[in-house]
């Protein structure tokens, strides 16, 4: 099966891209041609004049570049023979771009650093340890500064995104970032995906597909991330693909880079601390929230949330709208439905739309004015007595039965609506 990412819509069911899959398929086809209707053949524009000018905007160039310090760049561990700090660092390179600028406001093809900083990261050690032992892996992006070392001033480099290649991959052609846009078709191809080029203020641009084919055995994490908020990173080249539709632009990734994020601190269970402030412990269903010893991971609270109801019950036993909302409160999730009602302890209100009934080994006692809950106005739930006297003092219970007193009647779960025995049917 090719892994190429093509926007049909037996595909972009297949991966779920969208839920609206479901109903596309009623739809009928757009005009060929229509500039509005996303139909890749629509516009004057011949498609390989199209290619051939993206192939001319995807070169090396300084023309156009991003502002601001921070760049994506490329890294190789320095091997020179020579004392550290000196040697032993990294050489850097902007993606996309013929120079970077280094520490000392230079310019070059590519500048040495001494040290890479990583620590906005969160890394774990054996994260931070598969950046240094394999550079050429990753795609950074960060800050070139000065550092001040014994030997005098040299660079380090300030990261504050790592993204991770593939060992077996070689890069070729320019680096640009890709999105899924969600635009759902009925054939292709279809310009359903963005792509912008890394270290440049050039607009991004409509295609159609992105082949991931040869990079990694699986490129499922590859296709996932199509979808997050910050797209995937490639390695590519412009090419055209064909289908029902016509022709259209689609890229020829050579690699694809993953966000290398920090791993979750453990927490729940016995000897991990607590997460820190911002984040909740975050239970997978077998910890059973945490009753089971098992762990959970820190994660952050979601600061907002969608107005969707989806009830969940929380770790605390209480239903929340969604499951956003239970995190935003600090609350793992134990199971995607509503909790079931707790039963009401002794004095709770009872008898009333909306409440629970009282639990086993109680009853919903009524005032007088109550009239027996008929008036829908509550009672509370006492327990029922468990040794009654044998005095005679007939009393008429809300299920309309004469009792030989109170106590009879609340030892069988009654409440009393009047003293006196209830009146006898008329015959």
């Amino acid at each position: 099966m090719s892994i190429a990412i093509r926007t049909s819509f037996s595909l972009l069911c297949g991966l779920a891209v969208l839920a609206a899959c479901s109903g596309s398929a009623e739809s009928p086809a757009p005009a060929s041609g229509d500039p509005a209707s996303g139909d890749p053949s629509a516009g004057s524009e011949d498609i390989d004049q199209q290619a051939a000018t993206l192939r001319q905007q995807l070169q090396p160039s300084d023309v156009a570049s991003a502002e601001g310090s921070a760049s994506y760049l490329t890294l190789r561990r320095d091997v020179r023979r020579c004392a550290a700090p000196l040697c032993g660092g990294f050489f850097v390179s902007r993606v996309n771009r013929l120079t970077t600028v280094c520490a000392d406001g230079s310019r070059s093809d590519e500048c040495y650093v001494a040290d890479l900083d990583l620590s906005a990261l969160g890394l774990s050690d054996e994260q931070a340890a598969l950046v240094d032992g394999a550079p050429e892996d990753f795609l950074l992006r960060g800050e070139i500064v000065p550092l001040t070392t014994e030997v005098g001033e040299l660079g380090s480099l300030n990261v504050s995104e790592a993204w991770q290649g593939h060992p077996s991959a070689e890069p070729r052609g320019a680096f640009l970032r890709v999105k899924n846009e969600g635009i759902v078709c009925i054939t292709n191809p279809c310009l359903s995906f963005s792509a912008e080029l890394l270290n440049s203020r050039l607009p991004s641009v409509s295609i159609a597909e992105v082949d991931l084919a040869g990079i990694s055995g699986d490129a499922t994490d590859g296709l996932e991330q199509l979808n997050e908020p910050e797209g995937l990173l490639v390695a590519a080249w412009p090419e055209i693909v064909s289908g029902p539709a016509g022709r259209a632009l689609g890229l020829d990734a050579s690699e694809y880079y993953i966000p290398l994020t920090a791993q979750a601190s453990i927490c729940g269970t016995r000897g991990a601390p607590v997460c820190a402030e911002g984040t909740f412990c975050d239970f997978p269903p077998e910890s059973i929230c945490g009753r089971a010893d098992g762990p959970g991971a820190c994660q952050p609270q979601p600061e907002v949330c969608p107005e969707i109801f989806a009830p969940v019950c929380g770790c605390d036993g209480t239903t929340y709208d969604n499951a956003c909302f239970a995190n935003a409160a600090g609350v793992s999730v134990e199971f995607e439905e509503p909790c079931a009602p707790s039963e009401p302890e002794e004095g709770a209100a009872c008898g009333s739309r909306g409440l629970a009934e009282c639990a086993e080994g109680s009853f919903c006692s009524f005032p007088p004015d109550a009239n027996c809950g008929r008036a829908d106005a509550p009672g509370t739930c006492q327990a029922k007595p468990e040794v009654c006297n044998f005095i005679f003092a007939p009393v008429c219970g809300c299920d309309g039965q004469t009792y030989s007193n109170a106590c009879t009647a609340e030892a069988a779960g009654v409440s009393v609506e009047f003293d006196g025995p209830c009146a006898e049917a008329a015959p």
